[in-house]
């Protein structure tokens, strides 16, 4: 079996691992799980056991039977072409990868394997009709119904094991009918909030529904991942308990009861010049990678779609007798990087922009025009600059050509308090302030669009502001006054809220930007306030 499918495998059964422990641990369950293969399959008999004695169940005990069937030829078809401890696979069985050279044993051997793999997919194509009708089925317990999923959604995927991506539409719909369920819903009000509204069920059975869900929702996230499919996050179904949408992938608000929130940091691995140490401003490319100043380093620290540290450039080609800020970061459609920053000179100050190409060598640097003072910045697809600033005590924007050249300027009677700007589709230009929350919307003329109120209710103490080209969503994070979580909003183009994603903010004293990849991942700078920690990037 091939090692992508191999590790599909192995994240579909961890669908029926204890959901609500540390992620490395339930790994270590999982893969325990998964070479003792002999324990998932005892564990699918105990299941069926317990269904026996309620016709209400039939199909839901079915549906087992199918399931527990056709994981028994897949780890028949394990052991015949993996015998490393990690689950790798052997010499032997990647020959059996398509568009291989293969002798006449090594045809025989695909002919076995394609005829156990073609059995197993029948069992699961079962199984998810099965369980598809047990989950329709009303008269079933909420646990048993939500359990019909699981195995749906197991089955779906494990289906489709040789193409899992052909899988994933389906499993989204599975994840909108498991989030559409009346207790599931309820449960996710109860989860993040104190105190017991009434209901039908105890703490416990709600906090497992939740776990449960979180779980599903991971598993299919993790299968995604693993085959490089576009997850489209924003887009991700989320739970609607009538008072607002909960992401179970990426809320901190449900890592209270389940903490495998699919969120990490970066800058803070490696070597002591890899790390980021005062970071400002933070843009993505069409790679995915992420593209971070270090105001101290003085620097741009450029990270892969996964974190790991890819490469930095200098901006040190200053004088001696001048210092330099870093104040922001940009990027457009053709990957090149814009570095907004600040030059220190003994009779006052001034700002450029610094330009640099996919291969990182600083191509040229342009001046900002005089008495202008920028703080951010942004790259619109026509290749205009758009630098976010004050200039004679008036805040506006300040757009300059490929070239360097001032074009024009706007927004001097409307943005007041700006911190963020972005650059979205139809030339639109997008500004956000902390003065009443709100969000302006401009042409890239200036003229004046429309306006609206962020879905805050107190002061937010700092902003900033991304656009999602796929999905053509306005991002708006901030931390809320009194709130510790760094909070983000989603709209769409248009100003209509969409959900929101809260990233736990303990110990954060600020954040300095944020982007959004293609895929829908979003990445923070955040400034730590605890002891011994530094600045870095978190990723949702």
């Amino acid at each position: 079996m091939p090692s992508t499918l191999t590790d599909v495998f192995k994240a579909t059964l961890g669908l029926f691992v204890n959901n609500g422990g540390d992620k490395a641990v339930e790994n270590q369950k999982r893969d325990r799980t998964f070479h003792k293969c002999e324990s998932l399959l005892r564990e699918m008999d105990d299941m069926k056991s317990q269904l026996d004695g309620l016709e209400a169940r039939e199909d839901l005990r079915t549906s087992v039977y199918f399931f527990k069937e056709g994981v028994d030829y897949l780890f028949k078809l394990l052991n015949k072409t993996s015998s490393t401890e990690d689950g790798t696979i052997t010499p032997q069985a990647a020959n059996l990868e398509a568009g291989s050279t293969v002798s006449a044993d090594e045809k025989l051997l695909e002919g076995a394997y394609q005829s156990v793999l073609f059995d197993a997919q029948e069992r699961f194509k079962e199984a998810s009709l099965e369980a598809t009708e047990a989950f329709n089925n009303e008269a079933l317990s909420t646990s048993d119904r939500i359990q019909a999923m699981v195995l749906r959604v197991a089955a779906t995927i494990l289906e489709k094991l040789e193409r899992p991506e052909d899988a994933l539409d389906a499993c989204r719909l599975c994840l909108g009918e498991l989030h559409s369920m009346r207790a599931v819903q309820n449960s996710f009000i109860v989860g993040h909030k104190k105190g017991q509204p009434e209901g039908l069920f105890s703490e416990g059975e709600r906090k497992n529904f939740i776990s449960t869900v979180c779980n599903v929702n991971r598993v299919i996230y993790d299968v995604a991942f693993m085959v490089g499919t576009c997850l489209d996050l924003l887009n991700w179904p989320c739970v609607d308990n009538g008072k607002e949408y909960i992401d179970p992938l990426r809320d901190a608000r449900v890592t209270q009861v389940h903490s495998w929130v699919t969120s990490w940091s970066i800058g803070q691995d490696g070597e002591h010049e890899l790390k980021l140490k005062n970071p400002r401003g933070i843009a993505t490319n069409t790679r995915g990678q992420l593209i971070v100043g270090d105001n101290e380093d003085r620097n741009v620290k450029v990270f892969d779609s996964r974190g790991t540290f890819v490469k930095s450039f200098s901006l040190s080609h200053e004088p001696s007798h001048m210092s330099l800020d870093i104040q922001n970061v940009a990027t457009d459609r053709n990957n090149n990087i814009y570095v907004l920053i600040r030059r220190k000179m003994p009779r006052g100050e001034a700002y450029a922009v610094y330009l640099s190409g996919e291969s990182n060598d600083l191509h040229r640097t342009f001046a900002l025009r005089e008495r202008f003072k920028g703080w951010n910045l942004a790259v619109n697809d026509n290749s205009k600059v758009l630098v976010l600033g004050r200039r004679s005590g008036n805040e506006l924007v300040d757009v300059y050509d490929s070239d360097g050249h001032f074009v024009v300027s706007f927004g001097e009677e409307r943005i007041k308090h700006a911190e963020g700007i972005t650059a979205a589709n139809d030339g639109r230009v997008v500004v956000v302030g902390t003065y009443f929350s709100y969000v302006h919307v401009f042409n890239e003329q200036g003229e004046h669009l429309f306006k609206f109120s962020l879905k805050v209710e107190r002061y937010y103490l700092f902003l900033d502001v991304a656009f999602h080209w796929p999905s053509e969503r306005i991002l708006v994070a901030g931390k809320e006054e009194g709130n510790e979580n760094l909070r983000v909003l989603v709209y769409t183009k248009d100003g209509e809220f969409g959900r929101e994603i809260q990233h736990s903010g303990k110990w954060v004293s600020s954040f300095a930007g944020i982007t959004v990849t293609m895929e829908g991942r979003v990445a923070a700078v955040v400034h730590s306030k605890m002891p011994g920690v530094l600045s870095k990037v978190v990723i949702h």
